[in-house]
């Protein structure tokens, strides 16, 4: 499952800002608001059109959005599929969490990754995830020279099952178009 990001405009009197969210459209055309949690972040430079490609200059992510995501590696990634397998696979020592688009290293080459591709770690024994061992990467940025985060398949699901679960703010957003970007 691939995590869907919409890019949506909004004016609150001030000129039009254009952010991102992983909440689906179909929760964005209720017009109830957004969750802090599933704000991605701020375009501060508005694109013209949706496929204008952003940059990190023109970018702000959400910590509210950054702390969400890092509150449910630390509370379900230890039991992530995923992540079991490949404990298991590394027996002991650090188990990284890797951003899907840090570039894949060629057959045979170290596998070099740039801090903010790395979401997290935990350790591992004896092919077993340490409870609670999970450390957040203070770096991680969900833009950068490579383009937005991509997440694996377990990961995705479950910030889309945890978004699904928030409840929507009290105050309803103002009126706003709404865009697939991915």
């Amino acid at each position: 499952m691939k995590l869907t990001i919409t890019a949506f405009r909004v004016d609150f009197g001030d000129g039009p800002k254009e952010y991102l969210t992983c909440v689906d459209a179909e929760r964005l055309t209720k017009g109830r608001g957004i969750p802090v949690e599933a704000l991605i972040g701020e375009v501060l430079k508005p694109r013209e059109s949706p496929g204008d490609p952003l940059t990190p200059d023109d970018f702000m992510q959400n910590t509210g959005f950054i702390n969400f995501l890092q509150g449910l590696m630390i509370e379900h990634g230890e039991w992530m599929d995923d992540m079991r397998v490949n404990a298991d696979a590394k027996g002991n020592g650090v188990l990284y969490v890797i951003d899907e688009r840090s570039p894949k290293p060629v057959e045979g080459q170290e596998w070099i990754v740039r801090s903010d591709d790395l979401i997290g770690e935990f350790d591992v024994k004896d092919g077993e995830i340490v409870p609670g061992s999970y450390r957040p990467n203070p770096d991680f940025a969900v833009l950068n020279e490579e383009g937005l985060f991509q997440l694996t398949d377990e990961i995705a699901e479950n910030v889309m099952v945890a978004i699904e679960h928030l409840p929507d703010p009290d105050d309803p957003t103002p009126s706003w178009s709404v865009r697939r970007i991915n």
